[in-house]
């Protein structure tokens, strides 16, 4: 049974990874109520309209690719303010809106040190974030599930590694993989759109 579930883990992973989003389908077609890490509503992705944002999705509870993701961003984030590039924001959507509540994400920018001043972490009720995956392409299967020696939950989900940087017209520019981003890629890219 567990190696079967490798197998489909992988194959939709790769084939969430392998195909490229719509570039000619702007977001800003459909509305996603989302709520940020400051329990404030965001209207996904309207409320990033005439703005450039750079777009990731993670879990609090992951052990690798979300806080490399995480720590990209903040990279980015602290780069495009060292070249003078303004108006990017910066946002990360979690996947698992049944643990990822607004305090939770809270704490997650608290013990990372993370810039809140033009970044993000939104969270929503499970169909709208199933939605927006759906639409963004994302893909994340749960994985094993264990506890720890104390009793502590500990959970996984096998999951896609993208990041997106969107331009001010809601549509997406360029892909990128979010624990690996190349930082001076990234900013090139930004200020092509400036």
């Amino acid at each position: 049974m567990k190696p079967l579930f490798v197998l489909l883990s992988a194959i939709l992973i790769i084939s969430g990874c392998a195909s490229k989003f719509d570039r000619n389908d702007p977001l800003g077609k459909k509305s996603f109520p989302l709520i940020s890490q400051d329990s404030t509503v965001v209207n996904f992705p309207q409320d990033y309209k005439g703005k450039t944002m750079v777009l990731g999705f993670i879990f609090t509870n992951c052990p690798d690719v979300c806080p490399l993701t995480s720590h990209n961003f903040q990279m980015l984030q602290e780069e495009a303010k060292n070249k003078g590039i303004k108006g990017v924001n910066f946002v990360l959507i979690s996947f698992d809106p049944d643990r990822d509540k607004p305090w939770v994400l809270k704490d997650y920018a608290k013990v990372r040190g993370i810039d809140e001043s033009n970044f993000k972490l939104l969270t929503g009720d499970k169909d709208t974030i199933r939605a927006l995956m759906r639409k963004m392409q994302i893909v994340a299967v749960p994985g094993d599930t264990t506890k720890t020696s104390d009793g502590e939950l500990m959970y996984f989900f096998v999951h896609s590694d993208k990041a997106f940087l969107i331009d001010k017209d809601n549509r997406v520019r360029s892909e990128y993989r979010g624990s690996k981003l190349d930082i001076a890629e990234a900013i090139k890219d930004l200020q092509a759109l400036e």
